[in-house]
């Protein structure tokens, strides 16, 4: 079930066009956007965590993957995150996902908690659902901070990172929101 309040927004640069941008003044919670080719974004708060598995869903389930090292932004972002905000925005994001949430082709999910921002963002294209998993989200966290044991180290307790589930082409990560360099999770959201 999705909240009623939807926020609609346009890109005014055509560079951005692929960029979202999180409206000035949203409010802590968990959203989902959806960007459309125009550059039009419809960003709606979530207020009820996904359905659990489904045939299709259990159809598409692979497994979750992780490769290489997570990305890190500590030196652009401005080091570590507050702890409070940070295992907020993830739990309300995981709390989201449940046993698997549906993420629509177009569509990223983002949680906001003061200044931190988690986020699931959907990387299968314009043409493929995708899927975002408590657990899956857990993991990667987890990653994030301690690198996966192959040899990648990980980005250190509370520190902005991301890293990319390449099974279900599902980055997960937090970083500072309303940073001096913006938001740029999932290489699109930006705040407005």
């Amino acid at each position: 079930m999705k909240f009623p309040a939807t926020i609609a927004s346009l890109s005014l640069s055509l560079g951005l066009a692929s960029a979202f941008h999180i409206p000035e003044g949203t409010p802590d919670g968990v959203y989902s956007v959806h960007t459309y080719h125009n550059g039009t974004e419809i960003h709606t708060r979530l207020t009820t965590p996904g359905a659990g598995a489904s045939a299709r869903q259990l159809r598409k389930r692979q497994g979750s993957y992780f490769q290489g090292a997570p990305q890190c932004y500590g030196g652009d972002e401005g080091g570590e995150l507050d702890h409070g905000n940070t295992d907020t925005a993830n739990a309300n994001l995981q709390y989201q996902c449940g046993g698997g949430a549906e993420i629509d082709p177009g569509d990223d999910f983002y949680s906001i908690a003061g200044n931190t921002v988690a986020y699931a963002c959907n990387f299968g294209g314009t043409d493929d659902y995708t899927f975002c998993f408590s657990s899956t989200s857990v993991q990667a966290n987890q990653i994030i901070t301690n690198g996966n044991g192959d040899g990648n180290p990980g980005c250190g307790e509370y520190q902005p990172g991301s890293i990319e589930d390449v099974n279900y082409l599902v980055a997960y990560g937090y970083e500072n929101y309303g940073s001096a360099k913006g938001n740029n999770f999932c290489g699109r959201g930006t705040q407005g």
